[in-house]
């Protein structure tokens, strides 16, 4: 009887450590990846002109889609998170610790990235609307040569 106790208690701090394992390992990957989205977000360029801002509102679109894709992902980590500590992991608090960090990091990376789409849309109706009076310019200065031709022709 206390050998199969024993044997039910390694059992279980062996479920323990595998599942703290994935955990871990599952954290490193999911704040790698978090560290890069902002990276990406941070350092992108928005360019200059109406169509290399439109290219940097696609990639802001792939960004936020992208971001939504690990959805689930981050979700099943702090699900994993909460598993160890129900099952009364030894090292609980950490773990309860590194998962509220993730999910804060989540949380600012879907932020930042919000942000991010929100500049860069409003960039380019500004460059847009830019265009336009670029357009609309080019259009007078050449109506104003055509008039002034006339005039100068007709004297």
């Amino acid at each position: 009887e206390r050998e199969v106790a024993l044997f039910e208690q390694l059992s279980h701090l062996q479920r323990l450590n595998r599942l703290a394992d994935k955990f871990e390992s599952k954290a490193k990957m999911r704040t790698t990846w978090l560290e890069q989205t902002i990276d990406t977000i941070s350092t992108e360029e928005m360019g200059n002109d109406v169509w290399a801002v439109r290219a940097a509102e696609h990639r802001s679109g792939s960004i936020l889609t992208s971001i939504k894709g690990y959805e689930d992902r981050f979700y099943g980590l702090t699900s994993l998170g909460q598993q160890l500590v129900d099952l009364g992991y030894s090292k609980s608090a950490a773990v309860e610790a590194r998962s509220e960090a993730i999910s804060k990091q989540w949380l600012d990376t879907n932020v930042a990235a919000d942000l991010h789409a929100s500049k860069v849309s409003e960039l380019y109706e500004l460059h847009k609307v830019l265009e336009i009076i670029n357009t609309a310019v080019a259009e007078a200065k050449e109506k104003s040569s055509a008039m002034e031709s006339e005039v100068t022709g007709k004297s």
